[in-house]
C-alpha cells in the first residue's frame, strides 16, 4: 500500500507531525510532501492521501486550497 502524507506548514509544527506519522507507520511505503517544495504533486499510484495544514482562525493555510 503506499501513502503520501502531504502538508504545508507556517512555523514547522505540522512539519514535525507528519514526519512522526511517517516513522510511525512500519509496513508501507509512506512519501512526505511538503507543498512549499512542491506545489502540485502527481497523487495518482497513491491508496491513500493524509492532507495535513494549521488551522489559524478556523481556516487551513491558503497554499494548501
Amino acid at each position: 500500500m503506499k501513502i503520501a502524507v502531504i502538508f504545508v506548514s507556517k512555523y514547522g509544527t505540522t512539519s514535525i507531525i507528519s514526519n512522526k506519522i511517517t516513522a510511525s507507520v512500519n509496513k508501507h511505503t509512506i512519501d512526505v510532501i511538503n507543498l512549499e517544495e512542491c506545489p502540485e504533486p502527481d497523487m495518482s499510484g497513491y491508496d491513500i492521501i493524509l492532507l495535513g495544514s494549521p488551522v489559524y482562525a478556523g481556516k487551513i493555510l491558503k497554499s494548501m486550497d
